[in-house]
């Protein structure tokens, strides 16, 4: 199918019928989810990762990860390709071993786009749909670190809304549901881990009867359903470095429901799987500097009747710089475009710098392109260590995490301690090159000085010279003159006088 066009905006129906769809079968989230494909399962690092299965965040997550993303995609199959709906999310997650923790913040699903409603005198109205989870998940490692348990709670919210400036309406409802993510990660040998998991399906209500016949296009409150989910994962980490997930998700159906353009576009009319592979692979690692490359692909069972199926393939590189992190990312398919930057602040690493929390050990390393596949414990999360043994670099995550509180208030006395001395020592740097600049031209005044002092002296010396040969050439002149004077007037030592003439 291709991208809808402006000539398509007309909405077909003048009131709703069916129910919305609160699933979005494209990848959403941070920039290592995007860039893997989606494939997180079997690894479930992260915040987003973890509310596909929560169980992972006991097995993978070392210190912690934080995220914040922003995301605007371009998709064909679902309205116009010009418009571009926004998503976003924000989350922590924490190793507390044995346990870890997340809780954040995301919005799963959004539909939001102008039509034009023949029975408003063709004035625009704006239409949209938008789903968004609250989620808080913990697990615990068993057996040895050798299985993983996880629950994620969600509370969700959906808001319909309609807008229209020209006519003066501004009307939503929005409603309220619950729901959970159970999973299980167990280690296999060669430190490959095995994800399962299940998500509940999740039911947002419809307006009552009353409200809904009021409405400029009346029905539009009706109920979004989100289907529940089985989810299948294998994760592979043989170091520190690299990282690898195949993913497989299947989605069950959600009859009656239909995209908010269409009700003819009916959405999950039957069950679908959603294979997915990516990879993270950190090429760069040096104190200050660390850059990761990410990259994976996905098969997109299209949920839309009037849709079909297309493979995506997605990229995506972070780097951090001291304390702060850069990226980009991008999805693209047929029909579909989900570009994204970061700029972001590494919080743990402020934190290790204002001594609010210690500086967690990390193994020593400068290096381009590590080994991606050879094995090693050294940086990895505890379960995946294969014989731990404490050392004196271990921290206590939890007891950190309870001395936040009180040095905090130290943290931003030393944060203050620090710009003081930052400010200072650019003050002193900018007064020396001052000092420098002045100097250096003092110097390049007297070297010039010295120059023309050497040039006239060799000038001297050298007229000196041409003087004194001149001086001499003369001497000599006078000397052979009154040489060859004198020879001529005596006569020459042993000569024989002439005889006399009688």
């Amino acid at each position: 199918m291709t991208g809808l066009t402006s000539a398509q905006q007309t909405l077909p129906y003048t009131a709703r019928k069916l129910s919305f769809s609160g699933l979005s079968t494209s990848v959403q989230g941070d920039l290592r989810t995007v860039g893997m494909g989606g494939a997180t399962v079997g690894l479930a690092d992260t915040f987003i990762a973890a509310i596909d299965n929560p169980a992972g965040l006991a097995m993978t997550v070392g210190v912690g990860d934080i995220h914040y993303a922003t995301t605007s995609i371009h998709d064909g199959h679902v309205q116009r390709f010009d418009t571009a709906p926004d998503t976003n999310s924000v989350g922590l997650a924490l190793g507390l071993y044995p346990w870890a923790v997340s809780f954040g913040y995301l919005s799963r699903y959004r539909e939001d786009a102008t039509y034009s409603l023949p029975s408003l005198a063709i004035k625009p109205i704006q239409l949209s749909v938008t789903t968004r989870e609250f989620v808080l998940s913990a697990a615990r490692v068993f057996a040895h670190d050798r299985l993983s348990l996880g629950v994620a709670v969600i509370l969700g919210q959906a808001v319909r809304e309609l807008d229209s400036g020209a006519l003066k309406i501004d009307r939503s409802y929005a409603s309220y549901t619950g729901g959970v993510s159970l999973g299980i990660t167990g280690q296999l040998p060669r430190r490959l881990l095995l994800g399962i998991s299940f998500s509940s399906p999740l039911h947002y209500s419809a307006a009552s009867a009353s409200e809904q016949k009021t409405l400029p296009v009346p029905g539009f409150f009706q109920s979004v359903e989100v289907p529940w989910r089985v989810s299948l994962g294998l994760g592979f980490v043989p170091n520190r470095f690299f990282r690898a997930d195949l993913t497989v998700h299947l989605f069950t159906a959600t009859p009656h429901t239909a995209l908010v353009r269409d009700e003819t576009a009916l959405v999950g009319q039957s069950i679908t799987l959603q294979p997915r592979l990516g990879i993270a692979y950190v090429f760069a690692d040096y104190k200050e500097f660390k850059s990761t490359l990410f990259a994976g692909t996905y098969f997109e069972s299209s949920r839309i009747a009037t849709a079909g199926n297309r493979p995506h393939g997605t990229a995506a590189v972070e780097a951090r710089i001291w304390i702060f992190t850069f990226g980009g990312g991008v999805d693209f398919a047929d029909d579909y475009e989900n570009y994204l930057f970061s700029i972001g602040v590494d919080v743990f690493g402020v934190l290790a710098r204002l001594h609010v929390i210690p500086v967690f050990w990390t193994p020593p390393s400068n290096r381009m392109f590590p080994h991606p596949f050879k094995f090693s414990d050294a940086g990895l999360a505890r379960p995946l260590v294969a014989h731990y043994v404490a050392t004196s670099h271990d921290v206590d995550p939890i007891k950190v995490a309870l001395a936040i509180p009180k040095k905090l208030g130290e943290g931003l006395h030393n944060a203050k301690v620090e710009l003081e001395k930052i400010g200072n020592d650019l003050a002193t740097g900018i007064e020396a090159s001052n000092e420098t600049k002045e100097q250096k031209a003092e110097r390049e005044r007297l070297a010039e000085e010295a120059r023309k002092a050497e040039e006239a002296k060799v000038l001297a010396d050298a007229k000196a010279a041409d003087d004194a040969k001149r001086v001499e050439a003369k001497r000599r002149r006078r000397r052979h003159k009154r040489h060859a004077t004198s020879t001529t007037k005596s006569p020459a030592h042993g000569s024989i006088p002439a005889p006399t003439t009688p």
